[in-house]
């Protein structure tokens, strides 16, 4: 059976899409996946058994009619070409154009929603003319969402609460949950003191690490902020890039914070455990200032529990139902830099708490928050769709 996937960038690190795809192959499904055109990559290649044609630009979602012709429809039409049994739309800005190919060609359609997408942050206190554009396209992503979400053969998606929301809305009755965990054999990928020795530090410093893009909405300024309510020999290294690193960098010098606040580059995805799993706790600060933050269950989170790592994180759903119903962690107000810090304080200044909950993390990755479990469900659909 053959399965194409569309995705809108050009598939260089996206780990989901490839641990799909790669069980998909191992089963006998035949894979291409269709991601954009970027300079420096080859427009097809296969890897690891999956076919990767790069050959469309980068989908405008709003679809606006004067683009349909120059843009919208040679990708269809690029698609269609494909003649799969199933279509793949790897969340809401592909799925129009998979709905399309799927339906000139009598196919299935799986809509994997990523994240709850209609719910992602609008920049707040603009002027007039640009909120009421950030309204109406939002707008218009939840008419995409309601017109084509109800007609699809199967929807999958990241968490409970993402797919108890678009159940209601939609009133679907096929949703299956796959969350982003790691596979068993990154154990091999742990790290031996990689990110201690790059940042030159002693055996006795307790690394508290954030790891990911640094934006806005992440509350990384609450997080530098808590640094100075923190107590004893420790260290918060922020691993990545982002729009306010600059901002990040600043606050943490007129803060007089340099010995307690380091910066990294990002890393190879290939290589991230390497670097996290020498750390001691991994926070996520996210902010509640949009439904799809406070559903939100981040990649980086897996990959803590995949490090055997403790874990620090908002107070959200989702988030609190993983860390603390598996005792590999403490939740905290996400607001508050004091509460942030006393929850990083309890953890690291109790070392037979901290032991326990990083076995409790390695335990939990082992029986239950891994790929071979979640890969399962993801063939059972699967397994349904080609009846």
């Amino acid at each position: 059976m053959k399965v194409c996937m569309v995705l809108n960038n050009p598939f260089t690190n996206d780990s989901r899409v490839l641990r799909e795809a790669q069980t998909l192959v191992d089963k006998g499904f035949k894979i291409t996946i269709y991601a954009t055109k970027k300079s420096g990559l080859p427009s097809s290649e296969v890897t690891k058994g999956v076919t990767v044609k790069r050959s469309v630009d980068r989908y405008d979602v709003r679809l606006r009619f004067w683009k349909f012709f120059t843009q919208i429809r040679p990708v269809i039409k690029t698609l269609v070409e494909e003649k799969a049994d199933i279509y793949h739309a790897h969340d809401l800005d592909t799925l129009q154009i998979a709905y399309y190919a799927a339906k000139q060609t009598n196919a299935k359609l799986v809509y994997d929603s990523h994240e709850l997408y209609t719910e992602r942050y609008f920049k707040k206190g603009l002027p007039i003319y640009s909120h009421l554009k950030s309204s109406l396209y939002k707008a218009m992503l939840r008419f995409i969402e309601s017109a084509i979400a109800p007609k699809v053969d199967w929807v999958i998606t990241v968490n409970d609460s993402i797919a108890t929301e678009l159940k209601n809305r939609y009133k679907l009755n096929k949703v299956t949950v796959v969350m982003n965990c790691q596979p068993k054999s990154v154990v091999d990928s742990r790290g031996e003191g990689k990110l201690r020795d790059l940042l030159q530090l002693r055996q006795e410093t307790k690394i508290i690490l954030y790891q990911g893009y640094m934006t806005s909405i992440r509350g990384l300024d609450k997080l530098v902020e808590s640094v100075k309510y923190v107590k004893g020999d420790l260290v918060l290294v922020l691993m990545g890039e982002g729009q306010v690193k600059k901002e990040l960098e600043e606050r943490v010098k007129t803060g007089n914070l340099k010995d307690k606040v380091r910066f990294l580059p990002l890393v190879d995805p290939k290589k991230v455990l390497e670097f996290i799993s020498d750390a001691d706790l991994g926070v996520i600060p996210y902010q509640n200032i949009c439904l799809n933050n406070y559903y939100s269950t981040p990649n980086k989170l897996f990959d803590y529990i995949a490090s055997g790592i403790a874990v620090v994180a908002s107070d959200f759903p989702q988030l609190r139902k993983i860390v603390v119903d598996n005792k590999i962690g403490l939740v905290f107000d996400e607001t508050n830099p004091k509460d942030i810090a006393a929850k990083i304080n309890e953890i690291i200044s109790d070392e037979k708490k901290l032991w326990e909950m990083k076995e409790n993390a390695r335990g939990i990755f082992k029986t239950k928050y891994n790929w071979e479990n979640e890969e399962k469900k993801l063939l059972a659909a699967y397994k349904k769709l080609a009846l």
